[in-house]
Formats: structure tokens, sequence, C-alpha cells
């Protein structure tokens, strides 16, 4: 499934997209930004745009931004655009996957929490929250007991 047509241009985009390997298949790359559906809540514009100045000066981390559209939307007909960061997988790097969450963690503890997260529900945000402990264990669908 390609991304619609007015996709590209509603981010300022040129080129034709090319597949990315990975996931669920649905995401590409044009240029130096990757575009895919929207797979979560919409967010809130003031976290999404900019990471924290805090989470700047963490260091050691690549943090991937979301864009605008040409008419400052975060998403067009459900799809989104975020910034390209070049990597590869490296299998058996758990301790590296850590360490970054840990400095990610770092650099957003001084930042406040976004009102926004307590209202998602979706099944992401649902692990979320009860990773986090702050919502039991769901036992049936729908997720929504989580909300709010």
């Amino acid at each position: 499934m390609l991304p619609p047509a007015a996709v590209l241009p509603a981010f300022g985009l040129v080129g034709s997209p090319v597949t990315l390997l990975g996931g669920q298949g649905t995401t590409w790359r044009v240029g130096e930004a990757v575009i895919k559906p929207l797979d979560m809540d919409t967010f809130a514009g003031s976290v999404a745009g900019r990471p924290p100045l805090t989470l700047r000066r963490a260091g050691r981390l690549r943090v991937s931004v979301p864009l605008q559209t040409t008419d400052d939307q975060w998403n067009i007909n459900g799809w989104t655009a975020w910034r390209y960061q070049p990597g590869a997988h490296v299998p058996q790097r758990w301790h590296d996957i850590v360490a970054v969450g840990q400095r990610l963690h770092a650099g957003l503890t001084t930042e406040p929490e976004p009102a926004f997260l307590h209202r998602r529900a979706d099944r992401w945000s649902v692990g979320d929250k009860v990773a986090g402990e702050s919502c039991p264990l769901p036992t049936a669908p729908p997720p929504s007991i989580c909300a709010g």
C-alpha cells in the first residue's frame, strides 16, 4: 500500500517513496524523511515538533522528530512524516538498548508530563501504562479501562 498521492506534497517532499525493510511494511523513505501511517493517537504539537532542550543535551542520542505539513499540521489523511535517521538493526545489543533508554529517561526527567498522555488509549499506550504499573493488566478487550 503506497501512501496516497496527496501525502508527499503536503509534507513538501519530492521524489519516489522507497519501502523501508522491517516492521509492518508500511513505511517509506523519501529523501531525508520517513512517511508512515499514523499508528498512535494524535499528539500535542508543542511536544511533537521539537525535542525538549534537556533531551538535546542528554548526549549520544539520535531522536527522530516528526515533521509538519506545509500548512503546519502533524498528519495528512492519517499519514505522518519523520526526519530520517540512518542506522541498522544489530541483533543481541540488549545492553545498548537499555543504556539508550536510560539516557532518554535522564533527558526527560525534568520535563513536565504532557497532559495528552493520560488521554491515550491505543494498544501501545495501554501497554506503556501496564508496564509502568499505572494501570492493571487488561483481562479482555477493549483496553479502554486505562483511558483518562
